[in-house]
């Protein structure tokens, strides 16, 4: 079996290797942990998919069908300070890395589970707790779910077991 780094770095490679998409998320990636105080504006990164919208949309109040997931310059420097670091080992997880992001898309396409947050909003928006495997990993993301988008809130990741 491969080692699930080089499996997910392979994915992405072959997924989107010089490809417009994977120039622009590296291009806002790059700007948005370079200078952390020039914000960046979201970037768009695909459409909700339908496998996910089925199951967050049967949540009370939930609506993500017809939205955009989005990346937000808050959100990925928590992510990258928080969930990005050798402390996670210690919390039996695996540092997160900037290909990650990458991957969001894919794992959203046939999700484990969805259901609330807690809190169940933040500032008015509801919060998603969601689990999605991708490339080896087990991914758990919390979503905001703006007007708008789909939005990684903050993000860990372990080994699919």
């Amino acid at each position: 079996a491969l080692d699930p780094r080089f499996q997910a770095a392979r994915l992405i490679s072959r997924k989107i290797a010089d490809a417009p998409k994977k120039r622009r998320l590296l291009r806002w990636l790059n700007a948005a942990l370079a200078d952390r105080k020039e914000k960046q504006r979201p970037l768009t990164v695909g459409d909700v998919p339908s496998a996910f919208s089925a199951l967050a949309d049967q949540l009370d109040g939930v609506k993500t069908s017809g939205k955009q997931v989005a990346l937000d310059h808050d959100s990925v420097l928590h992510i990258m300070d928080k969930h990005g670091t050798d402390a996670e080992l210690a919390r039996g997880q695996i540092p997160v890395d900037p290909t990650d992001f990458a991957l969001i898309s894919d794992g959203l396409q046939s999700p484990v589970s969805v259901t609330y947050g807690d809190p169940k909003t933040v500032g008015g928006a509801y919060m998603l707790y969601t689990v999605l495997d991708a490339a080896g990993w087990r991914y758990t993301v919390i979503f905001q779910v703006r007007r708008y988008t789909l939005v990684p809130y903050t993000m860990w990741k372990s080994i699919k077991r």
